[in-house]
């Protein structure tokens, strides 16, 4: 309770150490239409009224004295002429109120408030036609042009400096959006508010859409009910708005990429897709070559989905070019960084299959970036016993079904890397057995 009227206390010192009354007010009526507040020019003091129509306009001014006097300005208000008024006790008028002044009240306590007053109906915008320019920046906006008469709107601040009273229109078109989640295009209605005259002016729109342009205004016009509309012939788009995505697709061979400090390995295909405002978009070009050296392009396809296979060793970009139907605009913000790890791999001497689960029961290799691979293993008198072509399987120590019997046994590897050589590998594997099962093959 006590932080509140401390509060109510320092709002009444404020009340009272204002110069003017703060109930002191303007009001502004008449005209053929109900007059708008345009514009609240803080900075200056003054308020902009448009009305429509002069005929009954007055002005009127509320304070707590009746000892105050009207004027008005053209220019500036040092240069102010006095106005009758009205008086009606602590409310005076004035009448016949002329449009391009200013008017103001000076009370004895020093206030000074400004208005303006400008008759809209002499400056109604004029809007007849509207067409889209053909120029150099089309692939990010448009330039309007159109026919018919927009007057500008101009009152006089107290110091006599010209202020332009801004008009607004309205431009709607049609666009397309991207939408991430559903990856795809959606018709989207825009509309943007235009402040000044719209004719003769560049505009950065997203235009990824063919559209008419519809232009309303101006917004002052729209409060008296005087608004007009125009409507363009259709613009044919040729922004383009394009978006791409990947997949990781197993091989034939079923190889299992693994991704290894950030590089892959070997072989690695990948599928791309690109999206884009078609038919605005018709042209797609993949292009993959050696970051260290640009000039070496390992594909260029047209289409805007493609399968690569990486293979080889090194560091590769992948990029992707989109120009619209027309040749005028290219879209080269898609691109991807690939790097292919170089060859590797090792072989075990020993493993204990049916001994433990999961733990050493299988004869693997450890490798990365193995293009293609075949891999033999032999008993000691070289018949063989287990074939495979996927470096990513390995042998489980048996022999139609059976586990063969506790050794040495031989394996003979092949593959070729990414660093398009052919490597061969051979050594001998030890198989460990705590005791031999029934089910084992004797030889």
């Amino acid at each position: 309770m006590f932080k509140r009227r401390l509060i109510n206390l320092e709002f009444l010192i404020f009340l009272l150490l204002l110069p003017y009354p703060v109930f002191a007010q303007y009001s502004v009526g008449g005209g053929g239409k109900t007059p708008l507040l345009a514009e609240r020019n803080s900075a200056n003091d003054i308020d902009v009224y448009l009305v429509y129509g002069t005929n009954g306009v007055e002005v009127s001014y509320t304070s707590s004295s009746a000892s105050h006097q009207w004027f008005r300005y053209r220019t500036k208000a040092s240069d102010s002429e006095p106005v009758t008024a009205q008086q009606n006790g602590t409310t005076s008028v004035v009448q016949n109120v002329e449009e391009g002044y200013g008017y103001f009240v000076k009370e004895s306590t020093g206030f000074t408030k400004y208005i303006w007053i400008i008759d809209y109906s002499k400056y109604k915008p004029e809007l007849n036609a509207l067409s889209v320019a053909e120029n150099e920046r089309r692939c990010d906006g448009v330039t309007l042009e159109g026919s018919g008469q927009i007057v500008p709107l101009y009152y006089h601040i107290p110091s006599g400096t010209q202020i332009e009273l801004v008009r607004k229109f309205e431009l709607k078109y049609n666009t397309l959006e991207w939408v991430e989640n559903d990856r795809t295009f959606r018709t989207v209605y825009a509309t943007d508010t235009i402040s000044g005259n719209p004719f003769g002016r560049y505009f950065p729109l997203s235009l990824y859409a063919d559209t008419e342009f519809e232009l309303t205004g101006d917004l002052f016009a729209r409060y008296f009910n005087e608004e007009k509309t125009v409507i363009s012939d259709l613009f044919t788009a040729v922004a383009l708005q394009i978006s791409a995505d990947t997949t990781m697709v197993s091989s034939d061979s079923g190889f299992t990429q693994e991704s290894d400090n950030g590089a892959f390995s070997a072989p690695l295909e990948v599928h791309f897709t690109a999206y884009a405002n078609e038919p605005v978009a018709n042209s797609f070009v993949w292009k993959i070559y050696l970051i260290e050296d640009s000039t070496q392009f390992m594909l260029n396809y047209r289409g805007s989905e493609l399968d690569y296979i990486f293979e080889r060793e090194g560091k590769y970009r992948v990029e992707l070019t989109v120009l619209d139907r027309t040749g005028t605009c290219e879209d080269q913000s898609v691109s991807y960084d690939v790097e292919i790890s170089d060859f590797y791999w090792d072989a075990p001497n020993a493993f204990s299959p049916g001994s433990s689960s999961g733990i050493n029961d299988e004869f693997k290799i450890v490798y990365r970036s193995i293009v293609s691979f075949k891999g033999w293993i032999f008993n000691r008198w070289g018949n063989e016993i287990f074939h495979w072509t996927n470096p990513e399987l390995g042998w489980d120590g048996k022999k139609g079904g059976k586990y063969v019997a506790p050794g040495v046994y031989f394996y003979v590897l092949e593959a070729k890397g990414s660093d398009g050589k052919t490597h061969k590998k051979t050594g001998s594997i030890n198989i460990l057995r705590s005791k031999t099962n029934r089910d084992e093959v004797v030889e």
